[in-house]
């Protein structure tokens, strides 16, 4: 995955996924998940400007299984899109399990219990049960007093 900024808005995008797609949530609070050729994914919607957003709404969920050893994922192109790249490493044996994402906008008053209620997620009913595999807050430049969230928790075994 790879993630961007710019006074326009803030950006996660997906690589190995089959079809690149990015979700977007703009300045203007519109949101948005496209394909890298135009194509929206999903119906657009409208929330509040990104610098009137106060806690840690969460933008994105995702489930995904982890990919065998000999999956390729879409090129990578250094300098491309990202500032930030986040890379799953997929241990021997754990391939097909399904990892979680979520993805947070995050006032900067709200980060300790952002982070505190992360490592205390209970998971849900109908999953094996889920450890924390990563937790990290990434600043914004063009948002200074917000950070984005990632978690992703993966299966115990």
């Amino acid at each position: 995955m790879w993630f961007n900024e710019s006074p326009s808005g803030i950006f996660l995008g997906y690589y190995g996924s089959g079809i690149e797609h990015h979700h977007s949530i703009h300045a203007d609070g519109e949101r948005h998940l496209r394909s890298v050729d135009g194509k929206d994914l999903s119906p657009k919607a409208k929330g509040p400007p990104i610098a009137d957003v106060t806690g840690s709404p969460q933008l994105l969920s995702a489930s995904f299984p982890l990919p065998p050893p000999d999956h390729r994922s879409l090129a990578y192109s250094v300098g491309e899109k990202a500032d930030v790249i986040g890379v799953v490493d997929v241990p021997p044996g754990r391939e097909g399990d399904r990892v979680s994402l979520s993805y947070h906008l995050i006032h900067r008053e709200s980060e300790g219990e952002f982070l505190r209620d992360r490592i205390q997620w209970p998971g849900f009913s109908s999953m094996p049960p889920h450890e924390l595999a990563l937790c990290l807050t990434v600043a914004l430049d063009n948002f200074p007093s917000h950070k984005v969230g990632f978690t992703i928790h993966r299966p115990i075994k």
